[in-house]
């Protein structure tokens, strides 16, 4: 099918049974022609056009159906249905001797944006916050470390406002123990994800 260009194929739905007709999707492909047509013209590099939708559901809208075997299953990718504020844990895990830098990860399991880091205020003399990074990306504007104080659960106009980390993207916090003592570091980004 190399060089076949798809006009307004952008869903693919539902489970066709052995009649041919997906009652889910609602296409009507009776001005597309047969499949062996369709597949003619594909072999042939044209450009293909004609699903339509039925009366009453979104008017003519360019495509081509294309039905599944009997007894196959189609993917449908469907757009976010809900967005909620979900808080993204890290964790040291152990405590980060004085002295010491350490890169903790965590790895979103939902389209996840970055919008505060709280890092509790009985930490925030002890650590430095040398980096944020969401995937390969700083964001921080500068290099540099920021006292872990800025962040604090009591800051005022501390939002973030990072980029968006994709399913299983690493977000991570490059830290330093700046006290005399072993500590655990412990912090929070809260932001919007979406299900």
């Amino acid at each position: 099918m190399a060089g076949m260009e798809i006009i307004g194929a952008d869903e693919i739905i539902g489970y066709d049974d052995e009649s041919g007709y997906d009652d889910e999707s609602g296409w009507d492909d009776s001005e597309s022609g047969s499949v062996e047509d369709l597949l003619q013209a594909a072999a042939s590099g044209d450009v293909m056009v004609g699903a339509r939708r039925r009366k009453g559901r979104g008017g003519r809208r360019p495509g081509v159906r294309i039905r599944p075997a009997p007894g196959q299953l189609m993917l449908k990718t469907s757009p976010p249905t809900k967005a909620r504020m979900f808080p993204l844990p890290f964790d040291s895990g152990a405590n980060v001797a004085n002295g010491t830098t350490v890169t903790i990860t965590a790895r979103p399991q939902v389209p996840f944006r970055s919008d505060r880091l709280i890092v509790p205020s009985d930490l925030g003399g002890i650590f430095l916050i040398n980096d944020v990074k969401v995937g390969k990306d700083s964001q921080f504007v500068a290099a540099g470390s920021v006292s872990a104080r800025i962040f604090s659960e009591t800051g005022v106009g501390v939002s973030l406002k990072g980029d968006t980390a994709t399913v299983g993207m690493d977000v991570s916090l490059s830290v330093t123990n700046i006290s005399g003592a072993p500590a655990r570091f412990l912090a929070t980004i809260i932001g919007p994800a979406v299900e």
